[in-house]
Formats: structure tokens, sequence, C-alpha cells
């Protein structure tokens, strides 16, 4: 007879759950990344994984499981960082996450310098309307202001 909710579950797993699904899981948190998912998503996977394959481990062993999957870019940055629970590193992740992801919105938005005075398709020079204002502006502070000419009569 069962007493408890825990025996039940442990019942249950041993007579309908194979063995081999609780390897394929094992596997799937070891292969973990965050690849193209954000944070929270990347998170969340981890932690549904831990919990059907029911793994019980301290919190420094999940945390470091977390870090070791995040993608580089945010893991350089986390690694200078302190943290003490597994709450104050995903706020820090996500913060994170959110600046690179303001950098590069940022970066895209302003023209570099190959882009600057290409020519528009069918047309040999560059059409002034492709070229940002403020490249007119630095090159007329670059021009050298010329003398006068005087004339003679």
């Amino acid at each position: 007879m069962v007493d408890t909710w825990g025996e039940m579950r442990s019942i249950m797993r041993k007579r309908y759950v194979s063995a081999s699904y609780n390897r394929d899981l094992q596997l799937k948190l070891q292969k973990l990344t965050q690849g193209n998912k954000n944070v929270e998503e990347y998170f969340k996977d981890m932690e549904i994984t831990i919990i059907r394959a029911n793994i019980e481990e301290d919190n420094e062993m999940t945390m470091s499981r977390f870090l070791s999957g995040l993608n580089s870019d945010i893991k350089d940055i986390i690694e200078l960082q302190e943290y003490v629970e597994m709450e104050d590193l995903l706020h820090k992740v996500t913060q994170v996450e959110q600046q690179l992801k303001r950098k590069s919105m940022q970066e895209e938005t302003l023209p570099t310098l190959s882009q600057v005075g290409k020519t528009s398709p069918g047309r040999k020079d560059p059409h002034p309307s492709n070229l940002p204002r403020w490249f007119y502006m630095e090159k007329l502070q670059r021009v050298p202001m010329r003398k006068p000419l005087k004339l003679r009569m």
C-alpha cells in the first residue's frame, strides 16, 4: 500500500518510464545551450529538463550549468559580476542581454564608413540623398579657406 504522494510517484516512474528516457533527458541537459533563444527561454528549458529528469542539485551546480550554456558574449560579461543566488544571476544575465541588444540596434542604425557615399543602382556618382548630413558638415570643416582673388584692372 502507498502512503505518500512521493512513494506513488516513485512507483509510477519505475513502472511506466523507461531508463532510456532518463538518460535522454540527462544528455539533453548536458548539451543544452542558449543558442538563438533569449535568456529566459533558455533558463526555462533548463529548469523543465532538470525537473523531468528528476535531478536534485545544489544552487551552485545549477548556476554553473546555466553559465556554461550561455552564449559567449553574455558569459564573458557575467563572469566578472558577483552573484549569490540563481535569481541574482538570472537578473544580471537578463540585463546584459538587453544591453547587448540595445548596442547592436544602435550599431545597425549608424552607417559604416564603407556605406557612406555608396552609389545608387544605375548611378556612377554618389547621390546626395544617400549621404548623411554629418558627412557634408565634416567635409566642409576640413576644407581650408581660400584667400579671395584680387582682380587687376
